[in-house]
């Protein structure tokens, strides 16, 4: 691993993930456990203030982002300045993204018998992240800055990047900072900073009021967090109780969502007391998907009539006239 600088933290990693593709499994053996191991392994998108886009991995254009969309390692979220966005990774760990942050999802791999991976890059921005205490040592929670790699055990804190300096908030547990033969470890309550220009690490402080007035609302937010995820966790287990001719109809309906909205559909037909009720919301989400894409193919066709009227323009103002 490139360790230019590394942060290593005690980290609570709360979040929830769930949709992605599906694989093709008979209708029968989707219980609850297997619906969810059938879902790839990505961050769900908790709640938004604001707008924030997704650039799927490999696309050139950037989706506004929805809660219960699905990103995963590849994809970038940006958020503008204004803007907020929060993520939920699997029952072990949930960030929250400031305005004006950017971010990529590394590597992941969900949670199980031989514990996580979690690996971010922060390209701008501060991303809060709480991760639950982990009862593997294979566990491994990583934020990337600008050389800065935060790894965690149990432990609240936030990384921020501003130009060429990277600075860590430990609200919970220890962060250490690495780099190259310098190292610093960060208590709760302590604010460090390594500035890139300088090549060095200041003296740490602390936390100061509205560092810890973030963290306070955070706090609060936390619950939220806490009942979305058990929403999200009633729905695959009210999938899992239907009878099963019920079930093979909504698992036919639900493939056909696309890889980052099936959790989001998921949702939506779990919300229905009747099994025509639920197919009927199925089919409402997948038309105003198509919608949603017809228009925004619309947007980019007329978008490159305009760009090809003005370029025309501009060569025929250009042109010399006619001798």
């Amino acid at each position: 691993m490139n360790r230019n600088l590394r942060i290593v933290s005690s980290f609570a990693f709360v979040a929830v993930l769930f949709a992605l593709p599906l694989k093709a499994v008979k209708a029968d053996e989707n219980s609850s456990a297997n619906l969810s191991s059938q879902l790839p392994t990505g961050y769900v998108v908790d709640e938004i203030k604001g707008q924030v886009f997704i650039l799927p991995k490999g696309a050139s254009k950037p989706v506004t982002a929805e809660p219960d969309q699905t990103v995963q390692t590849g994809d970038e979220v940006t958020v503008p300045e204004g803007s907020q966005a929060s993520l939920a990774f699997n029952n072990a760990a949930v960030i929250q993204l400031s305005g004006g942050s950017h971010l990529k999802v590394g590597d992941l791999a969900k949670p199980g018998p031989k514990g996580f991976l979690s690996r971010l890059k922060l390209l701008a921005g501060r991303v809060l992240a709480q991760v639950q205490k982990m009862g593997s040592s294979h566990s491994s929670f990583e934020i990337e800055s600008g050389g800065v790699v935060c790894g965690v055990r149990g432990t609240a804190f936030e990384v921020q990047k501003e130009g060429s300096s990277i600075s860590t908030n430990t609200y919970e547990g220890l962060v250490e900072m690495d780099k190259a033969d310098q190292s610093q470890k960060v208590p709760a309550g302590r604010h460090s900073e390594f500035a890139g220009d300088e090549g060095l690490f200041h003296l740490q402080r602390l936390l100061n009021d509205r560092e810890r007035e973030r963290y306070q609302n955070w706090q609060k937010y936390r619950d939220l967090i806490a009942q979305r995820q058990k929403e999200r966790e009633g729905a695959l287990k009210s999938f899992d109780a239907l009878p099963k001719d019920d079930k093979t109809q909504l698992w036919e309906k639900l493939q056909k969502a696309g890889d980052r909205d099936r959790f989001k559909v998921l949702r939506l037909m779990m919300r229905e007391k009747n099994q025509q009720d639920r197919l009927q919301a199925v089919d409402r989400a997948l038309q105003a998907r198509a919608d949603n894409l017809n228009e925004r193919k619309d947007a980019e066709r007329r978008a490159q009539e305009d760009r090809e009227k003005l370029l025309k323009a501009k060569k025929k103002k250009v042109e010399p006239p006619a001798p």
